[in-house]
């Protein structure tokens, strides 16, 4: 489904169940991220070169309005992705106090701490990550064990406090 939503000719079903997601998501849930609410947004961007606007960055401008989009793009050299390196990353204009970071599949991680990183480094005060989705495979070290102790997914657990709202 993550692949799909993003595919040069994306499968209708795909982009749908991502954009309820994320919809749902950020709408149903949005007050819980404290009175300190985000005042502006961003997606953290491809760094495989990639060219042309994200797709989940096209599914969140629906809904967020006049809250400000912070430019993220990836630096021209990018060296070992999956490892934290703010310097993967060029923040464009950070004049927000707390970014909102979109992040569309959470595998190890690192992208997207990278990204908040290079935010607070650009002038954020506050950063908030918020995945869609996290890549979870059994054949990786302890991850079996890992996905054997969590629960069934529901959308009403708050994706901030990791309680019910």
């Amino acid at each position: 489904m993550m692949y799909g939503y993003k595919a040069r000719t994306p499968a209708p079903t795909n982009r749908t169940l991502v954009t309820s997601l994320l919809t749902y998501a950020v709408v149903a849930h949005w007050e819980c991220v404290g009175s300190d609410l985000p005042d502006a947004w961003t997606v953290v961007p491809s760094l495989s070169g990639r060219v042309g606007h994200h797709p989940l960055g096209e599914i969140a401008r629906g809904f967020f309005g006049s809250i400000p989009y912070v430019p993220l793009t990836a630096a021209q050299n990018v060296t070992d992705p999956r490892t934290f390196r703010p310097g993967n990353f060029v923040a464009h204009e950070v004049p927000a106090r707390h970014v909102l970071v979109l992040e569309d599949t959470w595998v190890s991680g690192a992208r997207a701490q990278s990204a908040a990183a290079k935010l607070k480094q650009e002038g954020a005060r506050v950063v908030t990550a918020l995945t869609v989705a996290r890549w979870l495979r059994p054949e990786w070290a302890s991850t079996e064990s890992y996905i054997k102790t969590l629960p069934l997914f529901d959308p009403d657990i708050c994706p901030y406090t990791g309680r019910s709202c």
